[in-house]
């Protein structure tokens, strides 16, 4: 389960203006996980931990420095992006 800081929860929950730009610029790197993690954040890159890959990097950063999405919660690389990189 992720939890969001209550200040950042309502902007990290609804839809990015228009103008907003990209969430995440695509990259594949190595990378490693913990277990149990489906995907994490750190130093605004996202890995997938399946793939244990940095599989993109957040524009602005992560919207929790370290957080993580469990292996319990079913969710694609588009829905991690959306959890995981700052609005």
């Amino acid at each position: 389960m992720l939890m969001v800081d209550r200040p950042k929860a309502l902007g990290q929950l609804c839809a990015p203006a228009a103008d907003a730009g990209p969430r995440v610029l695509s990259v594949l790197e190595p990378a490693e996980c913990d277990e149990g993690q489906l995907y994490r954040c750190g130093e605004g890159a996202v890995v997938s931990c399946a793939q244990h890959a940095i599989i993109g990097r957040c524009a602005q950063g992560c919207a929790t420095e370290g957080a993580d999405i469990g292996d319990d919660v079913t969710v694609d690389r588009e829905g991690a992006f959306a959890i995981l990189c700052s609005r």
